[in-house]
């Protein structure tokens, strides 16, 4: 067991997480989700519990399509250490990253 420090990053962590409903929904039942974004200045903070009936790929494109509006509103943004720049790229982690306690 190890204990994952997200604060190795420096700036937003965006998770989205499908709760333990999901195995057993059938594909017309809604389904829960909880959202976590989390910016080491803290000017960006965010936690919320969703239901939707959209599916798992439905659920995802949506924030990969939100993360990618962000990006293209903060095209051209300097990089500076220490500051707020907004969500300039973005990686997805395996789950596998997010094992044991995982604290900032």
């Amino acid at each position: 067991m190890y204990h994952t420090e997200l604060n190795c990053f420096g700036d937003d962590i965006v998770i989205l997480a499908g709760l333990d409903d999901m195995e057993s929904a059938s594909d017309d039942e809604e389904k829960t989700y909880i959202f976590f974004w989390f910016d080491s200045d803290v000017s960006d903070c965010s936690i919320g519990k969703f239901k939707t009936t959209d599916t798992r790929e439905e659920v995802i494109q949506s924030l990969i399509n939100w993360l990618e509006q962000q990006k293209e509103e903060n095209k051209g943004k300097n990089i500076e250490d220490g500051f707020d720049n907004g969500i300039c790229h973005y990686t997805e982690l395996p789950i596998s990253f997010q094992s044991g306690w995982v604290s900032y």
